[in-house]
């Protein structure tokens, strides 16, 4: 017996239940073989203390075939930032003139699907080989802090496709505790990340979103945009896709309570 392939609009109704989690089932990220895996309530150097050394989920056991050995260090004291035994969560701190970040022990070169888990949205969106050598809440640091709680970080195989990823955002929300949807201001939140190259963002719900101003600006790498971005709430869209050059369309969406839109599609020569 054969199987139809599904309709437009069964393909959106698809969507629009990733976003609220009908139909969705819980999914480990260990059982979809990533390449890197911290999760806060594990593997932490000082429960409770500043983070010296985080290691992967699998540090002393064998770990998944794709597994790496790369782990997250900072030998530097006032860039080290603090854990949450109680939460299970890890605190960077923008206060200080030198803000918190994890370096990685060697520059990893990986494409795959990386989801953030954070205190303000679990972010995935498909990554190239770029070379990553450090890391704040959001992924990649490009001098771009954000004082942020996060949960866990995965690094998994290109070929996770959207369902997983859903499922994925599910286990970090519901297991280890952080917070799906975004709200508030994204302003310049993956500001000069030349890794991202598709954001899978099927998954949340950006209706609490209120400002995207910077937010991809200088994301050279970003080939595609996703229509089910509910940016409906967001009034600030100041170069929030300048200098996207490999952007060749750009999908449909409510902007309607834009009220900034300069320079928002600036330099997209593609």
């Amino acid at each position: 017996m054969g199987f139809s392939k599904p309709s437009a609009i069964e393909v959106s109704l698809d969507l629009a239940g990733f976003a609220s989690g009908e139909g969705v089932t819980k999914i480990d990220p260990l059982d979809l073989n990533p390449y890197l895996y911290f999760a806060a309530d594990t593997n932490i150097s000082t429960s409770g203390g500043a983070v010296s050394i985080w290691y992967s989920q699998w540090y002393g056991t064998s770990g998944p075939s794709n597994g790496r050995s790369e782990y997250l260090t900072q030998s530097t004291t006032n860039r080290q930032p603090a854990h949450d035994s109680s939460d299970k969560h890890v605190t960077f701190d923008v206060v200080s003139s030198e803000e918190d970040k994890l370096a990685l022990s060697a520059s990893v070169g990986q494409a795959g699907i990386l989801i953030v888990a954070t205190s303000n949205g679990i972010f995935a969106y498909e990554v190239d080989a770029d070379s990553i050598d450090e890391i704040t809440a959001l992924g990649h640091e490009k001098s771009q802090f954000f004082a942020l709680d996060l949960y866990a970080y995965v690094l998994l195989p290109a070929t996770t496709n959207d369902l997983e990823i859903a499922g994925v955002i599910k286990y970090l929300e519901e297991v280890k505790g952080a917070t799906k949807n975004p709200t508030g201001s994204l302003a310049s939140y993956w500001r000069d990340r030349d890794d991202i190259v598709t954001p899978k963002f099927n998954a949340l719900d950006f209706g609490g979103v209120t400002s995207v101003a910077l937010c991809w600006y200088l994301c050279d790498d970003l080939e595609s945009f996703p229509s089910t971005v509910d940016l409906s709430s967001s009034t600030s869209f100041d170069s929030t896709w300048r200098g996207c050059r490999s952007l060749t369309t750009f999908p449909s969406l409510d902007l309607s309570s834009g009220t900034d839109f300069g320079y928002a599609w600036t330099d997209c020569t593609s």
